[in-house]
């Protein structure tokens, strides 16, 4: 699979180690490559600030994204 940083031309903007909940402790059944994670930081808006979007690149040990 190619990466974000061969898509686009530039490294990733941060990384992040991060844990997936299974679906039996309330997480998503199905995840992706390229799933938008769309968040709020405490205190915003929605309708004055908007929402962010993350779209994560998942990696494996070695830092390759994996299918």
């Amino acid at each position: 699979m190619e990466s974000y940083e061969q898509r686009w031309g530039h490294p990733a903007d941060f990384v992040v180690r991060y844990w997936l909940y299974a679906p039996d402790e309330g997480g998503r059944r199905i995840t992706y490559q390229h799933l938008r994670c769309d968040f709020l930081y405490d205190g915003d808006d929605p309708h004055i600030q908007g929402v962010y979007a993350i779209h994560p690149e998942f990696l494996d040990d070695n830092g390759n994204p994996f299918e």
